[in-house]
């Protein structure tokens, strides 16, 4: 495995600016990484820029874990979008946010981490399926060859499970 090429942690969030509404949810995701059974041997940071690409530019991942032997590495991007306005048609798919989310597996896709997630907080649509499966149903083929995994973390329960 290539090193990493880590430039530095950036500084704290301010939950309550506009621009990073989407910190609150990354925050729950880390705090589950940091308290899950699989992770014991890791030590995470928020907002770890890690270099990526070619060229090499920096980018921040919402969730940056180094495994204790420094062995393995895990990245997230955590994907916030239970405030998005409903759309008129119950079976509208949002590919808007779709776009979104294969940037993020895009940037992680180019990592050298050996665990890569992207995670989304549950969001019911209006057809009762959650924006998760509905994402991975059409985008999953691709996740797949990129080696991301999806997951959907409900806050309501605190529960995390992959798509």
């Amino acid at each position: 495995m290539k090193s990493l090429n880590f430039v530095s942690p950036l500084v704290t969030i301010n939950p309550g600016d506009e621009k990073n509404r989407g910190s609150e949810f990354a925050n729950l995701v880390f705090e589950w990484f940091k308290g899950s059974a699989g992770f014991t041997n890791y030590t995470f940071s928020q907002g770890y820029r890690v270099y990526i690409g070619n060229p090499q530019k920096p980018h921040s991942f919402d969730v940056f874990g180094i495994e204790n032997e420094g062995h393995a590495t895990v990245a997230a991007e955590c994907m916030d979008f239970s405030r998005r306005k409903a759309s008129g048609d119950k079976n509208q798919i949002p590919y808007d946010e779709f776009a979104f989310l294969n940037e993020a597996a895009l940037f992680l896709s180019m990592t050298d981490c050996n665990v890569k997630y992207l995670v989304i907080r549950k969001t019911v649509l209006k057809n009762g399926e959650s924006l998760a499966r509905c994402y991975y149903r059409i985008y999953g083929h691709i996740l797949n060859r990129l080696n991301v995994k999806l997951a959907e973390y409900d806050d309501r329960n605190k529960s995390f499970s992959d798509i």
